[in-house]
């Protein structure tokens, strides 16, 4: 699916907002959860409290009901009323069973209610009027039993209560290790969306950046791909058709420019005159054959050199160079200049030399202009020289 630049912002703040909202929602899930689980504990250990206290209660209800029957061997009410008090210990002593956590309080749960039936079976068996110091001498037994058992129950509710913080301890652990796999989790897929989400937006920009500067470097032979049809491939659409006009401008230049060198090297080679052209850092671009034959050189010794390090007699040296640096226009100055030709044989040239800057539109120098005439040259000569100077001048920043 193509999604223009707006949607892929706004697609990003949306998993950005369902990423923090899941993880929120987890979050108060798992708190709601561990605090259920820990509340539930908290009731029971306030219920495994009172529970002990409870049983201890309702065991001296018991005693006590059992006490008015003992006093009262022939009052019809004995089995109704004993059974409803064996029944109401019978329901505390299981309620406390359900509470407890470990093994040994449990089996003392368990045995108290095996002698809570053996009790039960004496009250069974024992009809109005009784002896009471039988009925007494029966119950003793269960009785102390029951009483040994209430008691060491009592004692082990500490130990309960430790089991219950254990658990509760289990579960809070259980509970940090899933927060912090949460955490991770949440950092994890924060990083993925960090890192997918721009990466989808930036890398289009990225790719004209890197043509941006091939263009800079004067490389017109380059172009971006991006695909879809929003506003970063619309840009790139119109970033590619500059750059052909460019390029095409580019090539005009270029041939423009070739047209001209080829017209300036053909009026140059025209007249007897030398002529030499320099840049304003002082480097040869051209010179012409008639300046070859009058030096006695080769453009391999000359072009693309600078004046100071080219086999240019020294004279010539000194007057170019110090013509670039007072950039200013001279005609027919005489100058005797000497070198040797291959074979070492000494020569001294006498000439006139004309000297004028080429400036560009804005008016800032660019090359300069030699022309170099020998003594016995004709006035037509002379002529031609002066008006391939004012050529050249005119070709402004084309060289």
């Amino acid at each position: 699916m193509k999604l223009s630049l707006q949607k892929r912002i706004q697609l990003s703040f949306l998993l950005s907002i369902a990423l923090v909202a899941g993880i929120g929602a987890i979050s108060f899930y798992y708190i709601n959860l561990l605090n259920n689980e820990v509340q539930g504990i908290v009731e029971d250990d306030i219920a495994l409290s009172h529970s002990g206290e409870k049983i201890k209660s309702e065991l001296y209800s018991l005693r006590r009901v059992e006490r008015v029957y003992i006093i009262d061997p022939e009052s019809p009410l004995f089995h109704e009323n004993m059974q409803t008090a064996i029944d109401q210990f019978r329901t505390t002593v299981g309620e406390g069973l359900k509470l407890c956590v470990r093994a040994d309080t449990k089996l003392l749960h368990e045995s108290i209610l095996g002698s809570l039936d053996n009790y039960n079976n004496v009250i069974r068996g024992t009809t109005p009027p009784f002896n009471p110091r039988e009925l007494a001498a029966k119950l003793d037994v269960p009785l102390r039993q029951i009483n040994a058992a209430v008691s060491e129950i009592v004692t082990l509710r500490y130990d309960d209560l430790e089991a219950h913080r254990r658990q509760a301890q289990v579960i809070s652990n259980t509970s940090n290790r899933n927060m912090i796999l949460m955490v991770v989790t949440t950092i994890l897929a924060g990083i993925l969306v960090g890192l997918f989400a721009p990466s989808k937006v930036i890398l289009p920009f990225r790719k004209l950046f890197a043509a941006i500067q091939e263009v800079q470097s004067a490389n017109f032979n380059v172009s971006v791909s991006i695909s879809g049809d929003d506003e970063i491939a619309e840009l790139g659409h119109e970033f590619n058709k500059m750059v052909e006009e460019l390029r095409d401008f580019d090539d005009m230049k270029i041939k423009k420019i070739a047209f001209e060198k080829r017209k300036l090297d053909a009026l140059a080679n025209m007249i007897d005159a030398g002529v030499v052209v320099l840049t304003v850092e002082g480097q040869i671009i051209y010179m012409n054959r008639s300046l070859y034959e009058i030096l006695g050189v080769t453009s391999e010794r000359i072009l693309r050199m600078n004046v100071e390090e080219s086999s240019l007699p020294k004279g010539l040296k000194e007057l170019f160079l110090e013509s670039i640096d007072r950039k200013d226009r001279f005609e027919d100055r005489k100058w005797t200049f000497s070198y040797e030709t291959e074979m070492k044989e000494p020569i001294t040239q006498t000439v006139r030399v004309s000297w004028a800057p080429v400036r560009n539109h804005v008016g800032d120098i660019v090359n300069f202009v030699a022309i170099l005439k020998e003594m016995n040259g004709t006035a037509a000569r002379t002529d031609a020289a002066e008006a391939q100077i004012d050529k050249v001048s005119d070709l402004g920043d084309t060289w």
